[in-house]
């Protein structure tokens, strides 16, 4: 039955009440008084208006569930928010309705962006303005397109509000620049060139602003049921009509004959002076209070023309929620009201109990434990046959770190803002691919992409070579066309002593896998490189991009939700009208925001029990269990800031809404929240280290419950925090003993370098990784160049020159050395340091070696480099021993003695370090010599052993040499004691009486090595 015309039909759904079930349960009983449940099949006649497409499915759901098993045909449920709808909405009420809604299409939001960015682009150069910034809440000028299409999108959202709140461009005039400093007149200067220009260019397309569009529509609609009332019902419900035009549209809903208006939450009961003082803006002369949660109802109370009296409220609520609901408003209070709160404490006193029953806060030390108790609060609920639960906040980052620790039980929770597809797999492989080409595809961005999941062309193996042969080491080749020539480095080094065991253990076939996928690699990327050479049309470097990865990601390109929504960004830069000329890291920033703004369903099926919602999804929805996350300030509520164009003088100027409107809104769904059954509140004392201020409505509740209250509230709350650690609680664990690991004789080493032999004495366990364990390390990717390259360079160097001068002493030996230099240096002339300090060391040890090597010429035989000797000697368990060498010269003189020389670039050892033994790789050298055991090097005497410093850390080190001060027939005991004492500690080793101990005799404590970690040393060694 319609009610009597004239009659505004306002009614509201208090906290406590389950909003949609009740709503369904008051349509289906006719409880709104427009004729609803008529006829019990056929709801089709009837229009519920929404505010969102999430509300709009829950409703249905809502019905569907109130009305099963019936088969009955819904209500037509639209949302306010998408103009879609509403456009659709105009059509199906007839051709002649629809004609007289003057809608042009809406720009693309791309569409919109872009242009704006032209728009500032445009005047930042022509004012020659780079880098502005306003002090405080503000305007702030970049230096390119990146930081213009950011702004652009404040700008954007600033002309929606204009639209919305229907304030007029002109007024922009009226602001006094004087009043303000000079960014804010910047401000002002931009905002009426901006006012004047952007419709102009709006008229060129005919089309409107989006937010105008929807103005137009929700305007015509409601123009529409007051020139015809429709004898359907028609019902408003859960819109607080923050918006002018919905406020509209509300309005002539109420009015009609079968129209209803149902608002969330409002409160009836609030006495005249607490409500008096209650303004979402001043108007007529009231106090502003934006930020109470009653603020924007009251306002639309005024717009719908109706007293709050006259509001009837439905649903029905449990004595312990209503009583919890009336403390919930008592402590919403507005400030000036606050001295009411002892007699309304003493009228609640006797309810309190049983109103906080339900009602838990959890203070987590940090935002780690906050989310992991929020996850066992909500996996709790499934021991209950049926129960429900949901996460509230407005914390997206709080809300991913939950549904992370919800993966432990195997929890898929349902999210309702979805994953943003820039952290989905092929999201992260289309910003890789953009990543490695704005780092000119060095090894660390090319190796992502080669082992990224989603890459479909190539076998692990193929990509393991390509890891350790092309991009491990010293990078010596950069950009597209360097990713071919990285394997054919990698084959010269294979043959080097010097190699990693790892690149030396490649076989052929597999740098033929490797380089067939380094071929695709280049081929597929190639495209896109050549474009972000120079500026391109932005919708051909989008074509190459997406080219790019079809091309590596094969099948995964185009199947599942990732690639339907990366697809989805494509085709919107493709079909946008506005294609800028755009520099390669402006499209890469430009690609990075619009991935960031799509969203995808999760792939997997989700628990339907467990929901995640954001604040306005909350507005209608119901749970068991409702944990309210996040309550700290600036997340709840959000940090009041203005736009980044107006402040807050210039806007109460134009007579915009303040920011605290944002306050009232989050302090709205709060309530609305806590009035859940079973509510608990949660929140982090520190998030990164930082101490947090805790939620001005939590401290608002706090203060009115009392601290007896709280107390409780918080003793419910500790069962979470406590279940939180205990899930990560593990026995507590000795400190790892320092390794001494005895392994069988048979697994021990058999040859060992004269240079490991140094590591052996200092560091036995090192040995053993590497040779029993069979632990070989990795160079890193994209190494620095060290001092470790500049010696084998400059060592190559000097070996290159005495190999080709002992037979021919040039003319010019000094430029003949420089030459090789050249030669041996190029392949590192990309990298600064080389030519800045490595090359100014090797002229001068080139000068210095020249000379050096002149003075001695008359006195040597013969020279030999790069030399390889072995020693083989018996153990005492029957097994032999061989002792492997390379040295880096060896000089025969006239005499027939020999001199040993080690070339060092860095510090050398002492003389009393190798008398002790502790670095025995001369002496040892020496022993090997002195029996003829080098190649091309006779035996005889050693005369003398000696280290030659051609550089160092410091690049004012004069080369020299230093020899070891000590004569030949001591050098002759150490060669004796130094092989007697390799063989007493290998015999100690193999008979297992002692152990390749972690760091036995490290030089200086601050040393490390390649396996400390493995020896887990912090945890026993001793600072």
């Amino acid at each position: 039955m319609s009610r009597r015309p004239g009659r505004i039909n306002v009614r509201t759904i208090a906290p406590g009440a389950p909003f949609l079930p009740t709503l369904v349960n008051a349509c289906i009983n006719d409880g709104l008084g427009v004729g609803f449940g008529a006829d019990a099949r056929d709801y089709s006649g009837a229009v519920i208006y929404v505010p969102t497409r999430r509300a709009a499915r829950a409703l249905a759901h809502a019905f569907a569930e109130a009305l099963n098993p019936r088969a009955v045909l819904l209500p037509r449920i639209i949302p306010l928010g998408d103009p879609l709808d509403l456009e659709e909405r105009a059509i199906l009420t007839g051709a002649e309705a629809a004609a007289d809604i003057d809608t042009p299409p809406a720009i693309g939001d791309l569409d919109r962006r872009l242009l704006l960015t032209s728009l500032i682009e445009t005047w930042r150069t022509s004012r020659g303005l780079v880098d502005l910034q306003a002090s405080g809440d503000g305007f702030s000028i970049g230096g390119g397109f990146a930081d213009s299409f950011a702004l652009a999108a404040d700008l954007a959202a600033l002309i929606d509000e204009f639209a919305i709140e229907g304030t007029p461009w002109s007024g922009i005039a009226s602001l006094v620049p004087e009043q303000f400093d000079q960014y804010w007149s910047l401000t002002r200067e931009f905002l009426e060139i901006a006012g004047a220009a952007w419709p102009e260019v709006l008229a060129e397309r005919g089309l409107l602003d989006p937010a105008e569009r929807r103005n137009r529509l929700l305007r015509a609609e409601a123009e529409r049921l007051k020139a015809d009332p429709p004898t359907h019902p028609v019902i408003a419900a859960g819109s607080t009509g923050t918006v002018p035009a919905t406020a509209a549209l509300l309005a002539a809903i109420a009015r009609l004959p079968n129209g209803a208006v149902v608002l969330p939450g409002l409160d009836l009961t609030m006495d005249e002076r607490g409500w008096s003082l209650i303004a979402d803006r001043a108007e007529a002369g009231e106090e502003v209070q934006p930020g109470h949660p009653q603020a924007a109802l009251k306002r639309l109370l005024g717009k719908l023309g109706i007293e709050r009296e006259s509001v009837e409220e439905i649903g029905k609520v449990e004595p312990a929620l209503a009583a919890r609901t009336a403390m919930i408003h008592a402590a919403a209070r507005p400030a000036a009201a606050t001295d009411d709160w002892p007699a309304l404490r003493r009228a609640l006193a006797g309810l309190s109990a049983d109103a906080l029953a339900k009602v838990s806060v959890v203070e987590a030390p940090d935002e780690r434990l906050e989310a992991l108790a929020i996850a066992v609060a909500l996996r709790e609920v499934l021991e209950t046959e049926g129960k429900t639960a949901a996460l509230v906040t407005p914390d997206r980052a709080l809300a991913r770190r939950v549904s992370t620790e919800l993966c432990r039980w195997g929890v898929l929770a349902d999210d309702s803002a979805g994953t943003p597809l820039a952290e989905s797999p092929l999201g992260g492989f289309a910003r890789l691919l953009n990543d490695a080409v704005l780092h000119d595809f060095s090894a660390t961005a090319t190796m992502a992409i080669a082992s990224h999941p989603c890459l479909s062309i190539a076998s692990a193996a193929a990509i393991q070579t390509l890891e350790i042969a092309g991009m491990r080491g010293v990078d010596a080749a950069i950009g597209i066309a360097g990713l071919a020539t990285r394997l054919d480095r990698a084959e010269e080094r294979i043959g080097d002593h010097r190699a990693g065991v790892p690149l030396r253990r490649i076989q052929p076939a597999a740098l033929a896998d490797a380089r067939a996928l380094l071929r695709a690699l280049v081929s597929a990327l190639q495209p896109l490189a050549e474009l972000a050479v120079k500026p391109s049309r932005m919708a051909a470097i989008a074509a190459a991009h997406q080219a790019a990865i079809d091309g590596l990601a094969g099948e995964r390109a185009v199947s599942g939700a990732d690639a339907l929504a990366l697809a989805k960004v494509f085709d919107r830069i493709a079909s946008t009208s506005a294609q800028p000329v755009l520099s390669f890291p402006d499209y890469a920033a430009l690609f990075d925001a619009l991935l960031a703004e799509e969203t995808i369903a999760p792939a997997q099926p989700v628990q339907g029990r467990i929901k995640i919602w954001g604040l306005l999804e909350a507005r209608l929805m119901a749970a068991d269990r409702v944990v309210l996350g996040g309550l700290n300030e600036t997340i709840w509520p959000p940090e009041t800031r203005s736009d980044p164009f107006l402040n807050r003088a210039m806007r109460a100027e134009l007579g915009l809404p303040p920011p605290e409107r944002r306050i009232g809104q989050s302090a709205h769904e709060f309530a609305l929240a806590l009035a859940s059954p079973e509510a608990i509140m949660v929140r982090a004392r520190t998030v990164e280290g930082t101490p947090m201020v805790a939620s001005r409505f939590l401290r608002r509740l706090d203060g009115f419950v009392g601290a007896d209250a709280a107390k409780a509230m918080r003793g419910r709350g500790r069962f979470l925090i406590d279940a939180a650690v205990a899930l990560d609680a593990a026995p507590a664990a000795a400190a790892a003993p320092r390794p001494n690991p005895k392994p069988d004789a048979a697994k021990q080493p058999t040859s060992l370098s004269v240079t490991e032999i140094r590591t052996l004495m200092r560091d036995p366990y090192a040995i053993y990784a590497r040779h029993v364990l069979g632990l070989q390390p990795l160079d890193p990717l994209e190494a620095v160049a060290d001092v470790r390259d500049r010696g084998n360079i400059i060592h190559d160097a000097l070996a290159e020159f005495v190999s080709a001068a002992q037979a021919d002493w040039p003319a010019d030996p000094f430029s003949t050395l420089i030459a090789i230099g050249r030669r041996r240096f190029a392949p590192y002339a990309h990298i600064e340091s080389v030519s800045a300090f490595w090359w100014p060391v090797f002229e001068r040890v080139a000068a210095w070696f020249v000379d050096w090597e002149e003075g001695r010429r008359g006195g040597i035989a013969a020279s030999a480099v790069e030399t390889a000797g072995s020693l083989v000697f018996p153990l005492a368990d029957g097994t032999s021993f061989k002792l492997r060498s390379r040295a880096d010269r060896i000089d025969q003189l006239q005499d027939g003695s020999l001199v040993i020389l080690d070339y060092k670039t860095g510090k050398p050892p002492s003389g009393k370090q190798i008398a002790l033994g502790l670095d025995p790789q001369l002496t040892l050298m020496a022993h090997i010599a002195s029996q003829g055991l080098f190649a091309d090097v006779p035996a005889g005497p050693i005369a003398a052993i000696a280290h030659v410093r051609l550089a160092s850390e410091s690049a004012e080190i004069i080369p020299k040499i230093e020899r070891i001060p000590v004569s030949a027939e001591d050098v002759a005991q150490w060669m004796v004691k130094h092989v007697e004492g390799l063989k007493l500690v290998l015999n100690r080793l193999r008979s297992q009486q002692t152990g390749f101990l972690s760091r036995q005799r490290i030089e200086k404590s601050g040393d490390s090595g390649d396996y400390d970690h493995l020896a887990r040393e912090r945890e026993w060694a001793v600072e």
